[in-house]
């Protein structure tokens, strides 16, 4: 089955949630690999349209926000949705967006909850957040300097591992990041240079 939007036709939609029923609630708890709750995450909640491509009418899905929050100082959250009706997916987000600990935390999936409210009206959706590539690496070379209250260890659990060192002839190491650079003597951080944006190439300027 398929369902019109918009004049198109939208797959995944076959069934109407919410016409005429219950309130719709989502709970569940967000945690790391260790087991331990996670405090302000984001949760949130989007209805999707996912429309049949069909020649000359390709078209993106529509996604619209049905419920938002975060996460407490335990990591439980929950979410209202109301009763709808919802006639595309509801699929849950976890995590990302401005603030997220990308050194620390690989960003979650995202959880289709389609199914558990089609058979109920209140789901509880945990979500176990995994460990970001490289972050064993970053973990041992904080404390290689001294740990996270140390001037590189403080660098290293902000921005991960540098993308590049270079010692200078007069002792001084550089770690680069693409953004910043960071100078150092010794254990003394003595220089921090903001480094320029890429400059955007217009397509006229392109070759």
């Amino acid at each position: 089955m398929a369902l019109i939007v918009g004049g198109l036709l939208a797959v995944g939609g076959a069934f109407c949630l919410g016409a005429e029923g219950p309130a719709y609630v989502v709970e569940g708890q967000v945690f790391d690999e260790a087991g331990r709750g996670l405090a302000a995450v984001p949760v949130v909640a989007v209805e999707r349209f996912e429309h049949l491509s069909l020649p000359g009418l390709e078209r993106p899905a529509e996604v619209r926000e049905v419920g938002r929050t975060r996460t407490d100082a335990a990591g439980f959250y929950r979410l209202d949705l109301g009763s709808g009706p919802f006639k595309g997916r509801i699929v849950l987000r976890f995590g990302g967006g401005p603030g997220w600990d990308r050194v620390r935390y690989a960003p979650p999936e995202e959880k289709n909850i389609t199914r558990l409210l089609r058979r109920r009206s209140r789901a509880v959706v945990n979500c176990r957040v995994g460990d970001a590539p490289g972050w064993a690496e970053v973990e041992h070379a904080i404390a290689r300097a001294g740990g996270p209250e140390s001037k590189r260890g403080r660098i290293l659990r902000r921005h991960g591992m540098p993308r590049e060192t270079l010692t200078l002839q007069n002792g001084a190491v550089e770690w680069r990041y693409p953004r910043v650079t960071y100078v150092f003597h010794g254990d003394d951080l003595v220089e921090s240079r903001r480094r320029p944006a890429p400059r955007q190439v217009s397509r006229k300027e392109a070759p």
